[in-house]
């Protein structure tokens, strides 16, 4: 159990880091684009407008892309190679394995890790009525195996503290 709990940080702590690179390259992103916009001779009430910026290395390759995905805007960024490594996207952010499946998700349901063959085996939730967060481990059919709330967790707490 501790191995897995050990694996589990490594895997949150790894997905918190890459949220703070992407964080990092939307700022930088705005104030590229602030300072384009700031040279521009045009009058200051002018708009800039566009269907899709893109943010190219030094090889020309595409590694980040503004644009409207599905009829929303989307932030995606790139590898080297131009397979998508994270999306950014109305109130969700997801990360990518390589060949395009999912590894973790953020949205309105919560935080989900995936298998990469369209299963989740690992979701942190909450229950809106009454605040209260969970914890949901499914099997390998993709059915839930153990869910573990806040009330357990209290339990749990109050053994240990006996």
């Amino acid at each position: 159990m501790n191995h897995e709990d050990e694996s589990l940080e490594q895997r949150v702590q790894k997905l918190e880091s890459q949220n703070r690179l992407v964080k990092y390259l939307g700022l930088i992103f705005l104030l590229l684009f602030v300072s384009v916009a700031a040279r521009s001779p045009k009058q200051l009430d002018a708009v800039a407008q566009a269907h899709k910026f893109e943010l190219r290395d030094a090889e020309g390759k595409l590694r980040a892309e503004l644009s409207l995905l599905e009829g929303s805007p989307a932030l995606r960024f790139f590898d080297a190679n131009g397979e998508t490594q994270s999306i950014v996207a109305d109130d969700s952010f997801t990360v990518f394995k390589k060949g395009g499946d999912i590894q973790a998700a953020y949205g309105a349901n919560g935080l989900s890790f995936e298998d990469g063959r369209d299963k989740v085996f690992l979701t942190l939730g909450g229950r809106e009525e009454d605040q209260a967060g969970n914890l949901r481990i499914n099997d390998y059919r993709n059915k839930i195996f153990l869910t573990i709330t806040a009330e357990d967790f209290a339990k749990l707490h109050a053994s240990f503290k006996k």
